[in-house]
């Protein structure tokens, strides 16, 4: 059995590109305000109150640090919704990336 190994993961996110407006049909066909959302292992960020404005091509240039055990560790969801304080927040996409998968690999 292998012993868990306490690791930091450090996530950068650098930007987005072509991001789909979510604003279109409700009166206000304007681009996104997109903002992030990131999950791993029960812990959840939520970048809603930085969402950016109108932005289709949104620079976050953020980082993210969170504690982990490998093998143990659950996979990290990132996701974009656009804000909208009068409609409701509308999804916009996420990745699940499987980190074990990548730590683990032998295929780098």
């Amino acid at each position: 059995m292998m012993s868990k190994t306490k690791c930091v993961i450090r996530l950068y996110v650098l930007s987005a590109q072509n991001i789909v407006s979510k604003d279109s049909g409700k009166g206000l066909e304007s681009a996104s305000d997109p903002y992030l959302k990131l999950k791993i292992n029960g812990e959840v960020v939520d970048e809603r109150q930085n969402h950016l404005i109108d932005e289709t091509n949104p620079e976050f240039n953020k980082m993210y640090e969170f504690s982990s055990n490998f093998p143990g560790s659950s996979p990290l969801t990132i996701q974009v919704w656009d804000f909208d304080p009068h409609f409701g927040d509308d999804f916009i996409g996420e990745t699940v990336i499987d980190l074990e998968d990548r730590f683990f690999s032998t295929e780098w």
